[in-house]
């Protein structure tokens, strides 16, 4: 079992690691289990796709907020930021199991320079090499039914969520050198192309865990998105640089502040 766990981790970073750029990763979500009204969940976490942090507090026993920020990037060479606002409806199904919904939005940056990519480019041709510069803006909304479960009296969790996340890029600015080899004949050529108002569609499949004490707990989250950017306002012979989602594999800890009566 644990050999297959280390296999697909190890997949998760050979695909994060690879061709276009990522202007957009699934920061780490807060997902709320068995929340009691007054408690405050503070967490961080590293990984293969950046830094992370959030901040969850139920405002009652079934709603809440939550913040988040992520910063990093897959590569040395691009840089992201994402922070989000989200608020959540949780119905306890009962006293171990929980499920809800949340909601939220935010905005991200996607900065690249000097970024080697490997890819195909255009119909039927492939580039050995693209030296790729970026500058990218957006805002995201996004909503996530999830599920949850509190084993150990409350001091492990593990959790599900399914989050939808559109994406309105508001600046889209690509430019990039390259080698296209075609027909066995290398050409050397520049390319640029700006995009604005242009959607992306992403879907995230969500597990969390978390074990430990009643306040202070390690935790790990595996989200494997699924993108869809439209490009349909590139003509089709015209070549564009890849932006597949980066997937997220983190690590970190999570502190409960039980002011709730009955936090666990």
């Amino acid at each position: 079992m644990i050999r297959v766990r280390c296999l697909f981790i190890l997949f998760i970073v050979c695909i994060t690691c690879g061709c276009g750029i990522h202007s957009y990763s699934p920061p780490l979500t807060y997902i709320p289990v068995i929340p009691n009204k007054g408690d405050l969940n503070i967490a961080t976490s590293v990984g293969i796709s950046g830094f992370n942090a959030n901040l969850g507090y139920a405002l009652g026993n079934h709603v809440g907020v939550a913040v988040a920020g992520h910063a990093g990037a897959a590569n040395n060479d691009e840089d992201r930021d994402i922070g989000e606002i989200s608020g959540y409806y949780s119905g306890n199904i009962n006293e171990t199991y929980n499920a809800g919904v949340i909601i939220g939005g935010g905005m991200g940056y996607e900065n690249a320079k000097d970024r080697k990519v490997r890819q195909s480019i255009s119909l039927g041709k492939t580039s050995d090499t693209q030296i790729v510069d970026a500058d990218i803006k957006y805002n995201h909304f996004f909503a996530a039914p999830y599920f949850s479960h509190a084993f150990q009296n409350g001091r492990g969790s593990l959790s599900f969520a399914l989050r939808f996340t559109i994406i309105n890029y508001s600046t889209y600015n690509i430019n990039y050198d390259f080698e296209n080899a075609y027909d066995n004949i290398y050409i050397k050529d520049y390319y640029s192309y700006s995009l604005s108002n242009y959607i992306g569609y992403v879907i995230e499949p969500t597990l969390k865990w978390t074990i430990g004490g009643e306040r202070l707990r390690f935790l790990s989250q595996i989200a494997l998105p699924f993108s869809s950017l439209n490009h349909s306002k590139i003509r089709e012979d015209k070549k564009r640089v890849d932006d597949p989602a980066a997937p997220s594999v983190q690590f970190g800890v999570t502190y409960k502040f039980p002011f709730g009566e009955n936090g666990r």
